[in-house]
């Protein structure tokens, strides 16, 4: 017997209320060529309704220049699904991605949310010159990140 799907809330911390940062390994890259970085998101929800308010980069030179551009982008509610796990769609994504890159990319991402506030994420997003294939996506790269991006205060699903 398959679980139906319906929507729920995002928490912050328990509550219907809040803003939580959102960080871990990603990586962004245009025709294969990978730029992995960190990346910090902040995360805000009102009645339970969320939304990425802001962005940035670190881990190279390459990265910290990324830009995230047509903040805040609207996170859709989340669909319950059998397990622990929850997913969900980020529209509005706009990220630059400069040097050796040099696009800006615009899309929509998917992710998972699990219990316990990590967040996987993957996307295939359109580049501004109309050629190739952007992508970003959370990378798992050591023990610390087992699961992808971490939430604090922990980001949850009422």
């Amino acid at each position: 017997m398959s679980a139906s799907a319906y929507a729920l809330d995002y928490t912050v911390g328990g509550g219907l209320n809040g803003t939580s940062t959102v960080s871990g390994p990603t990586n962004a890259s245009y025709n294969g060529l990978n730029v992995p970085c960190n990346a910090s998101f902040t995360v805000s929800d009102s009645a339970g309704s969320g939304s990425v308010t802001g962005a940035s980069f670190s881990g190279s030179s390459s990265c910290t220049a990324i830009r995230a551009c047509n903040l805040p982008w609207s996170i859709g509610k989340p669909l319950a699904s059998a397990g622990t796990t929850n997913n969900t769609r980020i529209s509005g994504v706009c990220v630059y991605i400069p040097s050796p890159i040099n696009q800006t990319c615009t899309g929509i991402v998917t992710g998972t949310l699990k219990s316990g506030g990590t967040f996987t994420f993957t996307g295939s997003l359109a580049p501004s010159s109309g050629v190739g294939i952007c992508g970003v996506n959370s990378r798992i790269v050591n023990p610390t990140y087992p699961n992808g991006l971490v939430s604090s205060p922990v980001l949850g699903i009422l």
